[in-house]
């Protein structure tokens, strides 16, 4: 297959969008702990900052990652990947795009509430230092938005910002 097509996302992919949150539930039990429900998600797809990945502009959304500026950090409101394309680093890429485009309004960290019991969440954030600095998973601080049962990942990069150039690893 060729490499996806990233982009932002637009109001013609938010059906698109609900038919990857069911995909991506249907797919995983742990997945359907979901911090944010789907009303939130799709009003943030729409009022922050969201990317989705397609192979064509007609198909069907391959990943999407939904996040937003929040207490002088970024926050992941939503990464799905379909589960028939979990094989690559599309997690990853989709990650590093939602990424540069909040760094573009100064935020340096990036960070994802996750559930406790949720395995595919931590394993992405336990990944990150490849093209991050610094990355943790702690206990609730007062800075973290509030939500029962769930701890902060975050992950920063040790320049303050993210690269200009797509692809450009984190400054070590």
């Amino acid at each position: 297959m060729a490499a996806p097509i990233i982009r932002e996302i637009r109001s013609d992919d938010l059906g698109r969008l609900v038919a990857l949150w069911d995909a991506t539930r249907a797919a995983d039990v742990s997945e359907r702990e979901s911090v944010y429900g789907l009303s939130e998600v799709l009003a943030s797809a729409q009022a922050d900052v969201a990317v989705v990945a397609l192979a064509d502009e007609d198909g069907p959304l391959l990943g999407a990652a939904v996040g937003r500026a929040a207490h002088e950090q970024g926050w992941i409101v939503y990464l799905g990947v379909h589960p028939d394309h979990r094989d690559g680093d599309l997690g990853r890429t989709l990650l590093d795009a939602l990424e540069r485009r909040l760094a573009l309004s100064g935020i340096a960290t990036l960070c994802s509430l996750v559930p406790p019991r949720t395995t595919r969440s931590r394993g992405t954030c336990s990944r990150a230092p490849a093209s991050r600095s610094s990355t943790s998973c702690a206990a609730p601080s007062a800075a973290s938005p509030s939500r029962r049962g769930t701890s902060p990942c975050c992950a920063s990069s040790a320049a303050g910002s993210c690269p200009a150039a797509p692809g450009t690893p984190w400054a070590a």
